[in-house]
């Protein structure tokens, strides 16, 4: 089950299955330990991500993306399912090359009425996707996997947010798809 923010901010409460990085079985030691930080490989090709573990690990982090094949959600699958899926195949995918590393891996899947929207394919599909969220209220979520180095259990977990987006015009929307 994922947690949940509403669009008020306010947090529901559900279980982790990695609150802490004692979680995970290895030889992991967390910041304000004297021992070094293991090496964290960060399963993905997003910009974003690498900034944010890179702020956050203060031990060496590398990027090496997974390669694996985002097609969409399988037919019934939920969001939180289908981002979970998708996070524990990439990390699985990176966790299998021998790294010695503690791997990390997201994917993040937006829902708007109901189904479940897919990486634009290009500027036209970027715009025509903002453009249908333009002043509506989707979720977003996220789902995240941990691997260890050899380990074949890998935990899970995901994080769903509520997203009200403003009405920004047209032109707002061709400078946002232009930077990329």
């Amino acid at each position: 089950m994922c947690g949940h923010t509403g669009a008020g901010g306010q947090a529901v409460q559900r279980p982790s299955a990695f609150d802490t990085i004692d979680a995970m079985p290895g030889p992991y030691t967390k910041q304000g330990d004297s021992s070094p930080l293991p090496l964290l490989i960060l399963a993905s090709n997003s910009p974003r991500r690498r900034e944010i573990l890179a702020d956050a690990w203060s031990g060496s982090l590398e990027v090496r993306p997974s390669g694996v094949d985002e097609d969409g959600p399988m037919s019934g699958e939920i969001p939180a399912d289908y981002a979970i899926r998708l996070a524990a195949a990439k990390a699985q995918r990176v966790a299998a090359r021998p790294t010695g590393a503690l791997v990390i891996a997201a994917d993040t899947v937006v829902e708007l009425d109901g189904l479940a929207l897919g990486k634009p394919k290009g500027p036209c599909d970027a715009r025509a996707m903002l453009q249908s969220l333009r002043g509506r209220e989707h979720s977003v979520t996220t789902g995240l996997a941990v691997a260890g180095p050899g380990d074949s259990e890998i935990l899970t977990g995901c994080e769903t947010t509520i997203v009200k987006m403003r009405r920004y015009s047209g032109d707002e929307i061709d400078a946002y798809v232009a930077s990329g």
